[in-house]
C-alpha cells in the first residue's frame, strides 16, 4: 500500500511518529515488569510501523496531515529513538536498520545551524 496519497483511509488514520513513541514507552513497562515478550511485541510494532510508514522514494517517513508537515522533525527522532531503545533489550537486525535510516535522515535534513526552531 502507498502511504502517501492522503486519500486512503490508512493515511488519514495513522500516525507514525505517536505509534512509534507508543511503542517506545511499552519497552519502558515491559522493562519494569521483566516483561520480555511485550518488549518484543513493542518491537516488532515499530518495525511493522516504519515499513508502512516510510517513503522509500524519498527517504522519509509519509507526511499527510498539515501538522505533520510542520512538525516532521519530531515524528523522525521517534523513528530515530525507538529502534536504539528498543536494540538495547532486543536483536534484531531490522531495527538496526531503520536506525541507521532514520539516522541518515536526521544528519540530511535536521542539522542544528545555531538557528532558533521555532514550532
Amino acid at each position: 500500500m502507498d502511504c502517501r496519497s492522503s486519500d486512503i483511509f490508512e493515511s488519514q488514520s495513522i500516525n507514525s511518529g505517536h505509534g512509534i513513541e507508543a511503542m517506545w514507552f511499552l519497552i519502558d513497562i515491559g522493562l519494569s515488569c521483566q516483561d520480555k515478550s511485550l518488549m518484543e511485541l513493542a518491537a516488532n510494532t515499530i518495525i511493522t510501523t516504519l515499513e508502512y510508514s516510510w517513503n522509500t522514494e524519498f527517504g522519509e517517513l509519509s507526511s499527510t496531515s498539515i501538522g505533520m508537515r510542520q512538525r516532521l522533525w519530531w515524528a523522525h527522532f521517534q523513528t530515530f529513538i525507538a529502534p536504539a531503545k528498543a536494540m538495547e533489550y532486543i536483536e534484531n537486525y531490522k531495527l538496526k536498520k531503520w536506525y541507521i535510516e532514520a539516522q541518515g535522515y536526521s544528519l540530511r535534513h535536521c542539522k542544528n545551524v545555531g538557528k532558533h526552531l521555532n514550532e
